[in-house]
This record gives C-alpha cells, structure tokens and sequence, in this order.
C-alpha cells in the first residue's frame, strides 16, 4: 500500500508505534491480564493500549506536518487518536462483522468482545473516511455501526506480486489434456484444503486428469497421490522461491480455494492476474473479488468436494468458455485488482476528504 500510494502524492511517511517504557508496561500488564482472565485476546486488542497509542501517534502526526493519515487496519491505534489531521480508516472487516465468523474470534471472552467492538466503534466515529477492500465489510459498517454510505468507499486490494507476465506470455488453456489445479494459502483448513483435496479426487473419478499442487502450508493428515504435490512454504523475498511460485501460477489451469471464512484473499487478485478463473466459495467478502462468471466462479458454503468437482468438470468440458474466462479474468486484474488501481481510488477518497474538511468552517 505504502509503495502504492508514493507515486500518488507530494510525500509519503510511515509513522510506526513507538513502545516506550510505559506502553511496554501496559503491554505486560495487560497480558498478564488476558492469562488470568483466560481470554485467548490479541493482546494489542485494549483500550489501554489504544490510549496509549493515540498520545503516541498524535504527536508523531502533528510533527509530521501531514495534510491526511491513512491508517490501514487500524482501529486500535486509531480509536482514542486526537488529532486535527483528516483520517482515511481502511479495514477488509470489521469487528462485528469477524467475531463470530473466524474461529479465533469465537473463542474470545466477554471482555474482548466488548473491547473490539468499542475500539471498532470509536475508530469508525473518528474516521474522515472509510475504505473497505469489500462489500461485506462495507454493509457491516452501515448495518451494524450506523455509518452512511457517503463515509464509505469499497476499493479492492491488488495482487502482491512484483512482476506480472504479459497477457500475451500467459497460457490460454491446456495442452496435454491436464487440469492443473493450484491451491494457495498458509492455512490448510480455513481455506478449504479438505474441500480442495476432495474436489481432485471426484474430478479423477469423473475421468478429468486432474492434478492438485498445494502451495503454502501441509494438510493435517499425510496424503499420498501421485497426482498431488504439496510445498509446505515458499517465501516471496526470496527470488529463486518467488519465482517458483510465478511458474506455478504459469502453468496452473485453475485456482481453487474453497475457503470457509474470507475476508478478501489477495491470492484471488494473484490468479486473475494470471488469467486463472478462481473457484471458490461464496462468503465474506469474496464475491467483491470473485466477480461468478468474470474471474471465476462460486459455491455456497455448505458445498462439497463433489459440487466442485461438477463445476470444474462443467467449466473444463467447454474449452471455449474456458478460455473466454481466463481472458475476462486478466481483464478483471487489469481494471480492478491491481495496486495502480487502488492507490487511484485511495488518491481519490483523500481529496475528497481533504476538500470537505477545507469546506468546514
């Protein structure tokens, strides 16, 4: 984002927390807290470190001389900021919208509960502005915190990849009849590794060559096909490993992620960037990326190894809608899903931000 924006505007800061002495003491304070309560928290998720942070970032702000803060993910640095410098809040979800979604968050106690939605609450009133990566979030803002439609803005995230292949180097379907599919993601079971693996069975069963490489994380229990290749981990700062995972996407057929809790997945950008059509699942705010029938398409969440397997095998069957999809879904990563775009639009929000408050007497 940081990178993004530069080109954008005059100058660009990064402000970081600062952890002194006493912030440092009301970390362990407050940790200490959280084991006694037995509240497994994110432990910078409190209204005391908010506090904190506030004091601290309002004085990096006012030393900066900035004319707008943009504050991505933010809600606990930015809940308790006072500060006369317009503020862009940017979040993939909100509170409400995320606790009883992912696991971690259902496991939460009372009082983190309570603390989230407060600092979500109080972050969102301060807030000039607000960006979402996705209108899931986005209806959560309006339904659930009262916000009005004009403070909002949905603005995609890009792919995070460095270099992107022409569209002219990029594959247009296969050539020895295999159906290569890529799964990409650190979590095996959130995102639907089950699914996936039992998608590529059926696929098999249906009489599609199907291959499956897992990309990222290991599933739970040991599988075995020869048809199946899992790479635990490949670290994108690493060229050699960076690149590996470029030819991946080079030489996959389609991306499939049929993930059961999803905010906005930047993999999804990734695939369309590649002109891979993306099957997955409709929740969260993957619709807002995964546009059905443009970059891919999608299942309800109750949907099984098999209805995938039926919707690939139907998608697969018609080579010529199959490449219409891999182009609509570069043609989607070009127009929407790349970084250029949404630094754009952001550039967009902080002027009109920036000119409402020059309105304001």
């Amino acid at each position: 984002m940081f990178h993004a924006l530069e080109p954008t505007v005059d100058s660009i800061e990064h402000i970081a927390i600062v952890q002194d002495p006493l912030t440092k003491f009301a970390f362990r304070v407050v940790s200490k807290l959280r084991r006694i309560i037995k509240d497994p928290a994110n432990i910078e998720h409190s209204v005391v470190l908010s506090y904190l942070y506030g004091r601290s970032f309002r004085k990096a702000i006012l030393n900066s001389g900035c004319d707008v803060v943009f504050a991505p993910v933010a809600s606990v640095e930015t809940a308790y900021l006072r500060s006369p410098v317009p503020l862009i809040y940017m979040s993939d979800a909100t509170f409400r919208a995320i606790e009883n979604y992912y696991d971690f968050f259902l496991r939460m106690g009372r009082l983190s509960r309570w603390e989230g939605n407060h600092l979500e609450t109080k972050a969102i009133a301060r807030a000039n502005a607000l960006v979402y990566s996705n209108d899931w979030a986005a209806r959560s803002a309006g339904e659930d915190y009262g916000v009005s439609p004009e403070k909002i803005q949905v603005i995609p995230f890009g792919a995070n990849m460095d270099a992107i292949p022409a569209r002219e180097d990029l594959r247009t379907g296969s050539t020895d009849g295999k159906c290569r599919l890529l799964f990409v993601s650190r979590d095996w079971k959130r995102k639907g590794g089950p699914i996936a693996y039992e998608t590529f069975l059926a696929l098999r069963r249906r009489g599609v060559d199907a291959e499956l490489t897992v990309v990222g994380c290991s599933p739970a229990i040991p599988l075995a096909h020869p048809s199946l290749r899992v790479i635990p981990f490949l670290d994108k700062n690493l060229p050699e490993q960076k690149n590996v995972l470029a030819d991946l996407y080079l030489d996959s057929d389609i991306f499939l992620l049929p993930t059961r809790a999803e905010c906005s997945a930047i993999v999804f950008c990734e695939a369309s960037a590649y002109g891979l059509p993306t099957i997955s699942t409709d929740t969260g705010g993957t619709a807002t990326i995964i546009v059905e029938g443009v970059n891919g398409l999608l299942l309800p969440p109750e949907a099984g190894g098999e209805e995938y397997a039926e919707l690939i095998a139907r998608l697969w069957s018609d080579p010529v809608a199959f490449k219409k999809m891999r182009q609509t879904s570069r043609e989607r990563y070009e127009a929407v899903l790349n970084w250029n775009a949404w630094a754009t639009q952001v550039r967009g929000v902080m002027d009109r931000v920036l000119t409402d408050t020059q309105r304001k007497p």
